[in-house]
Parts: structure tokens; sequence; C-alpha cells
């Protein structure tokens, strides 16, 4: 299939326009430029006949260079919205010099400072692609969507396709870290996790974390890393963000399961779960076809089914009830979590708690037995959407040494469970009454071998051996669109 080149996807105006620079963009004078819905067109007071006025913002500027040697017009390169999605279209502007004779070459320096206040313009980019993500459409939507943007910006540009199974663990493994700035995974959930859990296995893993950004352009059926991070299901949308955003450094968690020599590791970036929610994704991977819907139905049936899943789960508490965590949260989130990531170690990736062969810590609570004998819900999460509309764990936060916890109990009336369930979207769930909502930093769960079913970490299936998972904090860097995860709404009961 052949890509769309970046003539074909931009608009193009040639003819120098009368423009000025501002603190928040380019001020385009007596035409108007098509940017995005964050800019703003006025009138110019005073100005000769009511003329247009238009800004540009920096943010959406992909790129600015000198049309020529023997010209002083320069050329830039910036998203605009198109119907859904956003394209790069490029214009030639005739910049007024406000600060005296500099040159061209001095002013596009300035506007590319401007417009990468956060990153590296021209970034080495590895897209990571599954063809078969996104109900088939994954391939089409990055050619559409991503690429133009990703070129358009200057990117060096590497495509690999997975074509098995666990295929993006070896690519993550294997690739030379050294060519790459950023992985972007162009699919659903599960190629950042196998991305990352490839990454891991790296005897250089220390410079692999320290070196690579992880991000996702929302390109599969689940998308929760680029809702989370980027704001966006809208791939176009979340390609600029990953390109102009913060990098933030996140928490992972490592999951483990097995004792001694048969001890396994993996990291999670998005949740682990066990019961009706776990049930309700693995045991509907067959309906993959409906797309994210799938999920509901298959929540829906075990919710209704008054499933129940007995276990014992013993938990390392922060904060223990609605409370402590409300006034952890009050906390933590003022914190500024973009700081520097350069200064990992191979101590950093050490687990610090005991194996499942070992007795449980004792500064460890176990969770009431009469609730873990009818559990409905066992949820870990680190990021706050799970999906679309899914707003599981509005008290996430991206590296707080946390993640947050929620169970429910089989025994609570259906219509109360499916009453909670039904408020996923604004994440108000978790002030019910009948959850337990906690901080935690690490947590064993031992299943009762009484029916057949799975753990899903990651969306990923893990078998009901014992299962034990830590905060590994401030492992990966990814990007964030405003430097965090995206609004939830927790602040406003806090």
């Amino acid at each position: 299939m052949s890509s769309p080149s970046f003539s074909e996807s931009a608009e193009f105006l040639r003819q120098a326009t009368r423009a000025t620079l501002s603190d928040t963009g380019v001020l385009t004078k007596g035409q108007t430029v098509p940017t995005s819905s964050s800019s703003l067109s006025c009138c110019a007071a005073g100005a000769p006949g009511g003329s247009s006025i238009n800004i540009m913002p920096y943010e959406n500027i992909l790129w600015a260079k000198r049309v020529s040697e023997d010209s002083n017009d320069i050329e830039i390169t910036y998203a605009t919205e198109r119907g859904k999605r956003l394209i790069p279209a490029t214009t030639v502007l005739d910049i007024d010099n406000e600060y005296g004779q500099e040159s061209a070459d001095a002013v596009v320096e300035k506007i590319m400072k401007k417009a990468y206040p956060h990153s590296k313009p021209g970034m080495s980019v590895l897209i990571i692609l599954n063809p078969h993500g996104g109900q088939g459409k994954a391939l089409n939507l990055y050619l559409k969507e991503c690429k133009p943007i990703l070129e358009a910006a200057n990117c060096r540009i590497e495509v690999l396709k997975t074509t098995y199974h666990q295929h993006a663990i070896d690519i993550g493994r294997e690739i030379d870290i050294a060519k790459y700035d950023m992985i972007a995974c162009c699919s659903g959930d599960g190629i950042p996790y196998e991305i990352i859990n490839g990454l891991y296995q790296r005897e250089d893993r220390v410079e692999a974390f320290n070196k690579l950004i992880v991000t996702q352009l929302p390109c599969g059926s689940g998308n929760a890393l680029s809702i989370s991070c980027h704001g966006t299901m809208e791939p176009s949308y979340a390609t600029l963000s990953a390109l102009k955003s913060q990098i933030v450094t996140t928490d992972l968690m490592a999951v483990t399961q097995g004792e001694g020599t048969d001890q396994t590791t993996r990291l999670s970036f998005l949740s682990q779960t066990y019961g009706i929610i776990a049930d309700g994704d693995i045991r509907t991977e067959w309906m993959r076809f409906m797309g994210p819907v799938r999920f509901d139905i298959g929540v829906a049936i075990q919710v209704f089914s008054n499933s129940k899943y007995p276990c014992e789960i013993y938990v390392k508490y922060v904060a223990k009830d609605k409370s402590d965590l409300s006034r952890f949260y009050q906390e933590h989130s003022k914190l500024q979590y973009t700081h520097s990531h350069t200064g990992l170690d191979e101590g950093d990736f050490v687990l610090k708690c005991p194996g499942l062969e070992d007795p449980v810590p004792s500064d460890w609570e176990p969770i009431d037995p009469k609730l873990t004998a009818n559990l409905a819900i066992f949820y870990t999460g680190k990021m706050p959407y799970i999906a679309k509309g899914t707003n599981f764990f509005p008290a996430a936060l991206p590296n707080d040494g946390t993640m947050d916890m929620v169970v429910t109990d089989s025994r609570t009336n259906v219509l109360t469970t499916a009453e909670a369930l039904l408020s996923l979207d604004k994440g108000t769930h978790v002030w019910n009454s009948e959850i337990q909502h906690s901080k935690i930093t690490a947590y064993r769960i031992i299943p009762h071998p009484l029916r057949h079913t799975q753990f899903s970490v990651d969306g990923e299936p893990f078998s009901t051996q014992p299962l034990q998972a830590e905060v590994l904090p401030a492992i990966l860097k990814t990007v964030m669109k405003n430097g965090s995860f995206t609004e939830t709404g927790f602040s406003k009961y806090v």
C-alpha cells in the first residue's frame, strides 16, 4: 500500500503573509491561515478596514525554515484541523523583526524553540505497528493520520511491523537503542506492554530505559496509554502530543509468578485484575471484531451472574481508606513529575519484596477474609483510564510510588454494583461506600482453585498461580500532554 505523500496531504499558501511573533504564537496579518480550534482569530483593534489577525499557536507548529538563502521569508509547517483529524499545512510568512536586525535564521531558531519547549525537534522515531490492531485498521490509520504529521515535523522514521505473537518483546530486546529517541506503538495496549518487557529483558536495560521514550499512537481497540497520557483517541492528535508534550517519568509495576528458579517477572504499565473485570476481558477475546463494546458485554454478564472469585489478598498500604487516600492525593498531585530522567541504575530494577516462596512480610495486611471469599473485582492500576470512557483509577498519579487498588464484594446488591460501574466515565465509582479504594505499594494474591479463570495483566492473560506485584518508581520515560495524566475530575471531590 502506498502512503500519502506530504505534498498530497498538506495545504500550501505560497504568497508571503505579513506576520509577527507573540508569546503564544505567530500572528498573521491580513490573510487568515487555517489552524486548529486552539488558534484564535480576531479583528485587530484600529487595523485598517478591520483586517484579520490570526494566531498560529506554537504548539501547532511542526517546522520552520527559510524559503531560500536569497529570501528572508520563512516557511512554516503546522498542524491544522480537517474534519476530526489534523493534517500538515504550510504557509510562507514575512515576519516583522521587532528585535532589531536579526537574521531570518535567528527568527527561525526562535520559532523552533517556542514550538518545541519540552522536546527535541526532528526526533528519530521507531514505529512499532501491529497490522491486525484496531480491527485491522492500524496500518491505514498510521498512513493517513500519523505518518504525515511525523514527516512534516522532519522526524526520522523507521517502521517495524509485528508478524507473530509477542514479536514486539523480541523487537524491544534486540533493537539498537542508539538509533532512536522514541518508540511509538501504533497499536492497542498490547504492543507497549511487549516493548516495555523486551527492554526490561535486555542486558543493557538501564541504558535503554534512560534513553528511550515509549508512547502510543492509538491504532488499536484498547488505547489506555494514549487516553491517559495524550488525552485523545485520535491518532493525529496523539502524534502531535507525542512530539510536543513534556517527558515524564512514570512508575511501572513488577508482576511476579512462580518460585525459585521458576520465578518469572513481567513489567506492567497499566493494570492487573482478577475476577469480574479479568473474565470480562479475557473471555471475550473471540469478540474482538466488535471493538471495545465486547469488554462491556463481558463484564455485564459476570455482574448479573453474581460471580465470585475466592482468594487471599495481602497488601502493603500507603493510604488504606478514602480519607487517607484523599490526603495523599492532595499532597502528591501538587508535585512536578517532569524531573530529569538520567539517573537510573541496576538497583532501580531489583525487586524489594520477598519471593512467593517466602512468608508475607509482617507490615502487609490481609484484606478481610469474608470479603476475599466472595471477591467480585480485584483491580490494581497505574494509569487513570483503562479504556475510552472508563476512568477506573481517577486518583492515579504518574510517579507517586504507588498503585491504586479497587476491590468489590460479590455480596453487594447487583444493582448497586451496576450503578457504580455505570459511573466509570466520571470516576465517581470510587466514592461508593461498597467499594474499597486504596493506595498501595505491593500485594500478593492467592486464588483458591475453585474455578477456571485467569489474571489479566495489561490485557494479557496470566495463569491463576499466586501473583505478587510491587511498584518500580519512576522507571519509564513517556510523554504526557500537560506534564501529568489526563484530567480525571478526582480533585473536585477531595
